[in-house]
């Protein structure tokens, strides 16, 4: 037993860790993290958080579409921007899902949604303004995130922390893509 600077009386054998085993998070920092892995309490909802998260790349999807970067010369930074923004929206939701691992204690949590966000800024890549292709890479991408083919759910199982947690998602945003722009080029449709 060892007394601390505040006068309590703590146990040599005490330590940070909950009955589970599973070290304590507390405090804004951690509170910051659950709300972005969660898309803001959306990871949250008890039916379909997947999907409900999805709709968060949307928005972001459309954000930076708006802003098209200017001219360089006779170039549009408009793809730069997409998808620059889009690389380090993907850094991001690494480094925001590998400190969800720990807080949520389980390897992508379906409280996790903020890669769900990142998979469809993938799925939505070349992809027109225009509703009928966000709403056919939104279903496409949904499928195989559900669905999980090979390579998608090997990598699920296998690869941990927050780049595991991401990549499949990516994966999946990859095939909704091509699925996509296939169907363009082999019947014209959208």
């Amino acid at each position: 037993m060892n007394a601390s600077s505040d006068g309590s009386v703590r146990n040599d054998n005490q330590s940070d860790t909950n009955l589970t085993g599973k070290k304590e998070h507390s405090g804004f920092a951690d509170f910051l993290f659950r709300a972005l892995a969660s898309g803001f309490g959306v990871g949250y909802i008890p039916v379909a958080s997947g999907t409900f998260g999805t709709l968060w790349g949307i928005p972001l999807f459309l954000l930076l579409h708006l802003w098209d970067g200017g001219r360089l010369g006779p170039f549009s930074l408009g793809p730069i921007v997409y998808f620059g923004g889009t690389f380090i929206f993907i850094l991001f939701s690494c480094w925001v899902s590998h400190r969800a691992e720990s807080l949520f204690g389980e390897h992508d949590s379906g409280k996790v949604i903020i890669d769900e966000v990142a998979g469809i800024l993938v799925g939505l890549s070349f992809f027109p303004v225009r509703w009928t292709w966000i709403l056919a890479g939104f279903i496409a991408f949904r499928f195989f995130d559900i669905i999980k083919p090979f390579p998608i759910g090997m990598i699920d199982k296998r690869v941990g922390g927050g780049i595991g947690v991401v990549l499949d998602d990516l994966i999946a945003g990859v095939f909704a893509n091509a699925v996509i722009w296939l169907a363009v080029f082999l019947w014209g449709v959208l």
